[in-house]
């Protein structure tokens, strides 16, 4: 008799231990899951504390930095691809912050209009940095991979086309200046 109990009283103790392993592994994961963001997969939005309304984002659309913190547009490029090398680069893009993301991108808006009045007799880096503000503006409306991978393709690709960037040399064909493919 005393075997039988005792066989029970594991059995109670086996499943309410497995109950507590499996609640605590389930809210862990969604500890992390909330403080990431959520787990996201290529091209899902991530999810932000602030967002800009449509009016706010066609007033900045329009707007260009009065004095840019770069000394030249290969400064900015070279600077920006940079940027995307450390965020998004090497596996980065799994870990994306949007605070950080949407910042530099008001930052991308804003130098490209500056740097698009002024290199406008180069069509192919007009068209560029047009695209470039695009996908800015896109990753601003609504937050995803798939902007800042495209950002990056494009920032990677004309540091090589303009400061023949050497540190990695796949050219992703994205560009009118180093040529899109086609």
């Amino acid at each position: 008799m005393k075997t039988k109990s005792l066989v029970v009283w594991l059995g109670i103790a086996t499943i309410l231990t497995l109950a507590l392993t499996a609640y605590y592994i389930f809210s862990l994961d969604n500890e992390v899951k909330s403080t990431q963001g959520g787990f996201m997969s290529e091209g899902e939005a991530i999810e932000r504390d602030e967002s800009l309304s449509a009016e706010e984002l066609r007033e900045l659309e329009a707007k260009a930095v009065s004095s840019p913190q770069f000394g030249s547009i290969q400064e900015f490029i070279s600077n920006t691809h940079g940027f995307y090398n450390e965020t998004a680069g090497y596996g980065g893009i799994n870990h994306l912050n949007d605070n950080v993301q949407s910042e530099k991108s008001v930052e991308i808006i804003l130098h490209s209009n500056y740097y698009i009045d002024r290199e406008a007799e180069n069509k192919d880096l007009v068209k560029d940095l047009k695209d470039i503000k695009q996908y800015a503006l896109n990753y601003l409306e609504k937050p995803g991979v798939k902007h800042v991978k495209s950002l990056h393709r494009y920032f990677h690709d004309l540091d090589i086309a303009l400061n023949k960037y050497k540190g990695y040399d796949k050219v992703w064909g994205v560009t009118e200046l180093q040529g899109k493919e086609r």
